[in-house]
């Protein structure tokens, strides 16, 4: 008799336990939000709604991309600047859609110590500058990463990806998909969260 009062107790209390994983794993799940400190606590909520985590290789700040001129360039290089940092192709039609409001950011960016870097992840680079002028995206500065070695080691999984990065090199969240990026409340906030302290 005991014994069976032992089982059942048994039974009933690795039943409790496993529904207490599983809703532990569902609250894990669910909450992608990128919300670890206070850096992003005050994004527009367009921002937030988009912005998760970021697992981003060690190695990636140190992995060569290049400029039109095929000048290799690192992210390591760059510090000491806020950078907006999207991955992209002139094939994906979500990028397209958000190239514009990129161009606008770049221009109301210039002089705050954040830049907006596009990086086309296209097979063939030679078809991005005039993909640019056709769209009438005219501020863009291309840089690429044709084997996607950068984009493999930032996580990027799907495209478009964007990654907000401060100047002193800690990535604050990425944001998978589309998004108007030129907003005033978007623009202030890169340029108070991303910029380098004064």
């Amino acid at each position: 008799m005991d014994r069976k009062i032992l089982s059942l107790k048994f039974k009933t209390l690795l039943t409790a336990a496993c529904v207490a994983v599983a809703a532990c794993a569902i609250v894990v799940i669910s909450a992608p939000k990128a919300r670890a400190d206070g850096a992003t606590a005050n994004a527009p909520h367009a921002l937030l709604e988009k912005l998760t985590s970021a697992e981003v290789d060690a190695a990636a700040f140190d992995t060569p991309f290049f400029t039109a001129e095929k000048a290799e360039i690192t992210l390591n290089g760059r510090r000491g600047r806020g950078a907006v940092v999207n991955f992209w192709a002139t094939w994906c039609v979500p990028c397209v859609r958000e190239m514009p409001s990129f161009d606008r950011l770049t221009v109301l960016l210039k002089d705050s110590g954040v830049d907006m870097i596009a990086v086309s992840t296209d097979r063939k680079p030679e078809k991005v500058p005039s993909f640019l002028a056709a769209n009438g995206l005219k501020n863009i500065a291309p840089y690429f990463d044709e084997k996607s070695e950068l984009a493999q080691k930032m996580g990027v999984k799907g495209l478009p990806a964007t990654f907000l990065i401060d100047a002193e090199g800690k990535v604050l969240g990425r944001v998978d998909g589309v998004l108007e990026w030129d907003q005033a409340d978007m623009v202030a906030f890169f340029k108070k969260a991303l910029a380098p302290r004064s």
